[in-house]
């Protein structure tokens, strides 16, 4: 079994979850360097947001990915400022939850099952009433995020921030890769956020390649690409992306897709 899976943003990281899982699966890995993190042009916005949160002046902040919460904790860093808590604080998933653990801050509020925009904005709590808050809830975000949790939450009556923390950079996999996407060289490719469906490009999967999702946004990213989706993961991990791969190998072929 080969399967094709992102590389982690960070240059210097090791091996992902998704790659380790994979591997203990018995599988033949193949990560690409699909995205890369890179700082705004301007940090003067980003800096002011997190000086106000450390100031305490937010009642929430949601992180809606690992790379927003390690920007986050950097320009605390960077500013010399205090690295405890200084709001609640939401996290979109399990992984974004273990990121938030890992800088040191407690979690108090995640989907206990999905892990989307939506997910979170559900369980969110009612407004809190704090009159000398900058806002209820700061949201930082890549500057490809969509505007679904900001809206959801405003909508529900929170006065709502948001600053741009990262620019996600897009880069096209090797041509050798592409080509053997294309040409069913992959048992299966598994994508882990809509940018790393972005970045293949215009090409098409061969129809033989098993295409995974880890969660709703990812889904809908490979279905706008026009790719048949054959399975979307239970829950947002590297297990449940695994096992769905597995219940996909083994499942009878008359059976449909399983694509939330």
């Amino acid at each position: 079994m080969t399967v094709l899976v992102p590389a982690p943003a960070d240059p210097g990281a090791g091996p992902s979850g998704l790659h380790r899982a994979l591997l203990a699966a018995g599988a033949e890995v193949t990560a690409v360097r699909l995205i890369t993190v890179a700082a705004p042009p301007d940090t003067a916005a980003l800096d002011a947001a997190v000086r106000r949160w450390a100031d305490g002046r937010y009642t929430w902040i949601a992180f809606t990915s690992a790379s927003t919460v390690a920007v986050w904790s950097a320009r605390l860093d960077a500013l010399g400022l205090p690295r405890s808590a200084a709001s609640r604080i939401a996290a979109v998933g399990p992984a974004t939850a273990r990121a938030v653990g890992d800088a040191g801050w407690p979690v108090d509020l995640v989907p206990a099952t999905g892990g989307s925009a939506e997910d979170l904005a559900a369980i969110w709590p009612p407004p809190a009433d704090r009159p000398t808050a900058t806002a209820d809830v700061l949201l930082p975000h890549s500057d490809r995020a969509a505007a679904t949790l900001p809206e959801a939450l405003a909508d529900a009556g929170h006065r709502i921030e948001t600053v741009v923390a990262y620019r996600t950079m897009i880069g096209p996999p090797a041509p050798t890769v592409v080509e053997r996407l294309v040409g069913g060289g992959f048992t299966a490719a598994l994508f882990t956020s809509p940018s790393t469906v972005q970045a293949i490009g215009p090409r098409r999967p061969a129809a033989a390649t098993v295409i995974g999702a880890i969660g709703r946004p990812t889904a809908e990213a490979v279905r706008a690409a026009g790719w048949r989706l054959d399975f979307t993961a239970a829950a947002p991990t590297p297990a449940a992306l695994v096992d769905g791969l597995r219940r996909v190998l083994h499942r009878p072929p008359d059976e449909p897709p399983t694509t939330p």
